[in-house]
């Protein structure tokens, strides 16, 4: 098991250009501590036959008081993304903070820190921003999948192209060895990141941008998504911050909108510059191996369902597995039960959404929410999708 020889946020913050000496902000540097070792164990304890696993932490942090005070959520918080039951140590320890991840930034007007990931919904959030007059700092974590980083690069590169205001830095890699390639808890990490760029920068809101059918992870036949942005996380992730007495809010603008009706709004400049972006989770987790992105996972298939609803696939990237492939065309047998699989669920989540029983499939409750119409509004969403996968069945069907 890699072990760091200095604590998470003294890499993962560096350059920031901000002593962090005081009381208030020594909790940020905690926040990235607790988050971090959690997430370093995540990814070094193998799942087993069960998916739920029990572990303990230890963490160093400034006011031991404070984060006792904070255990029940963080518990829930940590269970409800991941699964697993951990136990937390914490142990008392002043900080001080190193400068030496932004001194090249200026002091700009900026409204938000927004969460790049070098996908097609973060790239549309940017979108969203510039359309929207929202000014803000883009922040990334760099992966270790080198296809994936250089997209990444590519897709901040061209946000800022677009928005000479905007900002962007993508935060080091922590450099562990990952043994578990589901790592649940990674948008916890990016999230602390996030939170403590938006500290730095005085800044009180956190955007992470997914689309709402995804954030909502359907259970069907035991597949299932992350839940990254699901309701509860964000819900959750910011009755944490309120315990830390952090006066940072965290939310998904894109929560109540596919995926499609997304990248149909995104301006043609941003259309062509679709091919920077990265989806796959098969490659992301460095079990599959291909020319391109696999066209396979259930990313890669919601991503394509989106495109070719509305008539975008031409401006989408090359797939190991194209568009037009029919079940039998593929030779690989794990590759054409993968493909099947992520078919299926969401032609099975279409025939949920159609008979009424997709809220047997997703748990919501009106605390995780800050709207109260937020069930009309799921119930629209979710039926526009079902609209959406016809439109691409009709000229894709697998079968």
């Amino acid at each position: 098991m890699t072990t760091l020889d200095q604590l998470p946020h003294e890499r993962l913050l560096e350059n920031l250009g901000n002593n962090f000496i005081t009381d208030n902000d020594q909790k940020i540097l905690d926040l990235v501590d607790v988050i971090s070792t959690i997430y370093i164990r995540d990814i070094q304890t193998k799942r087993r036959d069960s998916w739920s696993r029990k572990f303990e932490v230890s963490v160093p942090v400034t006011n031991v008081s404070l984060w006792e005070q904070a255990r029940p959520i963080l518990s829930r918080l940590i269970t409800f993304v991941s699964g697993d039951q951990v136990e937390i140590t914490y142990t008392q320890r002043e900080k001080e903070f190193r400068t030496g991840l932004f001194t090249d930034l200026t002091k700009g007007n900026f409204k938000a820190v927004s969460l790049l990931s070098g996908g097609l919904d973060s790239f549309s959030g940017a979108y969203h921003n510039i359309a929207n007059g929202i000014p803000s700092l883009y922040n990334g974590y760099q992966n270790s999948n080198n296809s994936e980083h250089k997209r990444q690069k590519l897709v901040s590169e061209f946000i800022c192209l677009q928005d000479p205001s905007a900002a962007s830095k993508i935060s080091p890699n922590l450099k562990v060895t990952k043994i578990e390639p589901t790592q649940a808890t990674r948008s916890l990490l990016f999230l602390a990141l996030a939170c403590a760029l938006a500290y730095s920068y005085q800044i009180k809101d956190v955007f992470i941008y997914e689309n709402g059918v995804l954030s909502l992870n359907p259970v069907i036949n035991h597949r299932f998504t992350t839940k990254t942005t699901h309701p509860r996380t964000i819900s959750l992730y910011n009755q944490l911050l309120k315990v830390l007495e952090l006066d940072i809010m965290i939310s998904n603008p894109f929560l109540f909108e596919t995926k499609g009706a997304i990248i149909d709004r995104l301006s043609n400049t941003f259309k062509v510059a679709i091919t920077n972006t990265y989806t796959c989770s098969r490659s992301r987790q460095n079990i599959y191996v291909g020319k391109f992105q696999c066209g396979h996972c259930i990313p890669c298939i919601l991503r394509k369902i989106s495109l070719a609803a509305y008539d975008n696939e031409h401006y989408d990237v090359e797939y190991d597995v194209p568009y037009d492939y029919k079940l039998r065309s593929i030779k690989d047998k794990y590759v054409q039960n993968e493909y099947k699989s992520s078919v299926d669920y969401f032609r099975e989540l279409k025939g949920n959404i159609d008979n009424g029983s997709i809220y047997s499939y997703i748990d919501i409750r009106p605390r995780d929410y800050e709207t109260g119409d937020y069930n009309e509004r799921t119930t629209i969403m979710l039926k526009e999708f079902s609209r959406e996968f016809e439109r691409f069945w009709s000229k894709y069907a697998i079968y």
